[in-house]
C-alpha cells in the first residue's frame, strides 16, 4: 500500500482515488485548478459535468513532512509520539522535546518520518 495512503487511513484523512481518465480529458484553466470533463452517457458528445481532479497529501515531500508534523501536533498523543521517536534519550524533558533533525533533513523522497509515524500509529491502535 502507498505510504501516503496508509498515513491518511491511520490519521483519518480522506484519500481520494485517482480517476481513471485519459490525458486528453484533462484541462488546466486560467486559475490553475485541474479538472476533467465527464461526457453525457446518452450521446457522448457534450460535456455534462466538470470534476476537479483531487490531490492527495504527499507526506514524503519536503513540505509534506512539515505538514505531517502539523497534523501530528494536533493529536492528543503528540507527546507520546515525541517520546516514541526519541526512544533511548533519557535526558529529554517535556520542555526540551523536539523532532530529531534527521527526520526533516533527509533528502527528498526520504521516508524516515513517514515510517516512524506509521509505526507509532499502528502500535497505538
Amino acid at each position: 500500500m502507498d505510504k501516503n495512503k496508509k498515513l491518511c487511513e491511520l490519521l483519518g484523512i480522506e484519500w481520494r482515488e485517482p480517476y481513471n481518465i485519459k490525458e486528453w480529458e484533462y484541462y488546466l484553466p486560467d486559475d490553475g485548478t485541474p479538472y476533467y470533463t465527464v461526457f453525457d452517457p446518452q450521446d457522448g458528445t457534450e460535456p455534462s459535468l466538470r470534476k476537479i481532479i483531487p490531490e492527495n497529501p504527499d507526506f514524503i515531500s519536503d513540505s509534506g513532512r512539515i505538514e505531517l508534523l502539523r497534523v501530528m501536533e494536533q493529536r492528543e498523543d503528540y507527546w507520546n509520539f515525541l517520546h516514541y521517536i526519541e526512544e533511548g534519550n533519557n535526558t529529554i524533558t517535556p520542555e526540551g522535546m523536539q523532532v530529531p533533525s534527521f527526520y526533516l533533513t533527509e533528502p527528498q523522497g526520504g521516508t524516515k518520518l513517514v515510517d516512524a509515524v506509521i509505526e507509532f500509529l499502528e502500535r497505538s491502535k
